[in-house]
């Protein structure tokens, strides 16, 4: 679960440094350049990092139900009379 969080992380550091290209970019060019791409781009980012960190929180959470799943077979196959 922790490797989740962490790689949320750093896909939201990415999202971050898109931002900070634009206002880069934004303070040092004239309107005719439309920069709106970039922000867009960062809607998408960070829509897709939470997208990963939920389907990863999930992936873990099916593991555990499949792992608890077999440990209760075989300790019902185990106990069997």
């Amino acid at each position: 679960m922790q490797a989740a969080i962490d790689q949320f992380r750093d896909n939201i550091q990415r999202v971050r440094s898109v931002g900070s290209i634009y206002l880069a970019l934004n303070n040092q060019t004239t309107q005719a350049l439309d920069l709106s791409d970039l922000l867009r781009s960062q809607w998408v980012m960070a829509v897709s990092a939470l997208d990963q960190y939920v389907t990863n929180l999930s992936g873990w959470e099916c593991w555990n139900r499949i792992m608890e799943d077999v440990r209760n077979r075989i300790l019902s196959y185990a106990f069997r009379s």
